[in-house]
């Protein structure tokens, strides 16, 4: 029997280790008693918010900060994703691990109409991310089926229906107004008088007789 180094193995248990933590981070369990994501407060532009039902579903789950450009660029992707999908069975949502207040007024400023879970006890890492942004496509058993907006993108045009934007109005360009004509000049022709009167004749001197 070849024995293997214990080295050749320890790679290979490394990385299953990190896919079932991330897996398991993002599993959704349909009991009820289980608390999903965490037990922190949803929250969403206007205010508070019930918990979304995330069982089901598709989900697409973006993992923000409110003080990192690259969260609010995400979350306004995140925006437009959701409009682009809208009236399919896509829920989109994010994770903030921040107070309620804080989240509520990030929503705010990037005009979200998705909610977002303020879990300011909690890190990132217990949901198996490192980095931020961060944002997975999770299917209806709550499996991670794709990381990224690329990949979430790319998944999404193949299964669902998505709206296109409405093309931009076109305006129709409006005619040139016309130009009012010139007014004819006045005749320049000098009115000259007929005749030319002759000077007044001069008296002739007569000789005296």
């Amino acid at each position: 029997m070849i024995k293997l180094p214990l080295s050749v193995f320890v790679p290979s248990l490394v990385a299953i280790v990190s896919l079932v933590g991330v897996v398991t981070g993002f599993a959704l369990r349909s009991s009820s008693e289980t608390p999903l994501l965490g037990s922190g407060s949803w929250v969403d532009a206007a205010g508070g918010c019930v918990r979304p039902d995330l069982s089901q579903r598709l989900v697409v789950l973006g993992f923000l900060r409110t003080d990192e450009e690259a969260s609010r660029q995400e979350a306004e992707r995140l925006v437009t994703l959701r409009s682009a999908y809208a009236g399919t069975e896509l829920l989109v949502a994010a994770v903030f691990c921040e107070s309620p207040r804080t989240v509520r007024e990030f929503l705010r400023s990037v005009h979200a109409g998705y909610p977002g879970l303020a879990e300011a006890d909690a890190d990132f890492e217990s949901y198996g991310v490192r980095l931020t942004p961060t944002s997975f496509l999770l299917d209806s058993t709550g499996r991670v089926r794709a990381r990224g907006l690329l990949e979430i993108e790319a998944e999404l045009a193949a299964e669902l229906p998505h709206i296109d934007p409405a093309p931009a109005e076109v305006q129709p360009t409006p005619a040139p107004e016309p130009t009012p004509a010139s007014e004819p000049a006045p005749s320049q022709e000098a009115a000259a008088p007929s005749h030319v009167p002759a000077p007044p004749a001069q008296a002739t001197e007569q000789p005296a007789r």
